[in-house]
């Protein structure tokens, strides 16, 4: 990982403080989380590709697939107490991801400051692949199932 590397080798006690800086994103309450949504257009998302980020990413159509052939309903949210604990589940990733992105953004400027542009691009390039593009795919599930859950009142 770009990141680990790049403190490995240019370590410093700013470390610790970017540390904590980007964990205080973990932890930050539901209503704040809700306020950073992008947007609340299902199309603004699936132009940045994110129906490609599903049948990627580690949990996606493509993984769900080799894993459950036999089982073509795997993961279908199939009442309101599932979705909301998948709205738990997507909350955590988002938050998991939202910390992440804010250390290596972080670590990219620091990078760019310490002239190691090369460092500064790969580390850019992992906090693409590894946090924005999940972010786009978590507020994107939250998004649907949130409207879902509108749609069926109980």
């Amino acid at each position: 990982m770009p990141v680990i590397y790049y403190w490995a080798y240019n370590y410093s006690t700013l470390l610790y403080g970017l540390i904590f800086f980007s964990l205080v994103f973990a932890f930050l309450p539901g209503s704040i989380l809700n306020r950073i949504q992008l947007s609340d257009d299902r199309r603004f998302y699936e132009r940045w590709g994110v129906k490609l980020i599903r049948k990627l990413v580690q949990n996606g159509t493509y993984a769900n697939t080799a894993i459950n052939k036999n089982d073509p309903q795997y993961k279908v949210i199939k009442n309101r107490s599932q979705a909301q604990h998948y709205l738990n589940t997507i909350a955590m990733y988002e938050r998991y991801h939202l910390a992440c992105f804010i250390f290596f953004s972080i670590t990219f400027i620091h990078a760019l400051y310490k002239q190691q542009f090369v460092a500064a691009s790969l580390v850019l390039g992992a906090n693409i692949i590894y946090n924005i593009c999940p972010l786009l795919l978590q507020q994107y599930n939250k998004l649907k199932v949130t409207r879902l859950l509108s749609l069926t009142k109980p």
